[in-house]
């Protein structure tokens, strides 16, 4: 019994915002899905945070990749006419 696996579907958000002056901001955020199996509820911890870190990467990743676009585009309007 003790060597038996359960399936599990778990799903592990990370989301972040980025905002600047005058209300403006950019959402950036990764979902993802996954069939786990698990034989107890320390494995299910391990596995859940491992997909969680997966998630927060993913999101960074594209934060980062995308930081000249957010420093223009979040930029006060005066200083985006220049």
């Amino acid at each position: 019994m003790e060597n038996e696996t359960r399936e599990l579907k778990i799903t592990k958000t990370f989301s972040r915002k980025i905002s600047a002056n005058y209300g403006q901001s950019v959402d950036f955020g990764t979902v993802i899905s996954t069939t786990i199996h698990v034989r107890n509820a320390e494995e299910l911890r391990r596995e859940s945070a491992k997909v969680f870190e997966q998630a927060k990467q993913l999101t960074l990743a594209d934060i980062d990749a995308n930081r000249e676009y957010l420093e223009n585009a979040l930029l006060p309007y005066d200083k985006q006419q220049r």
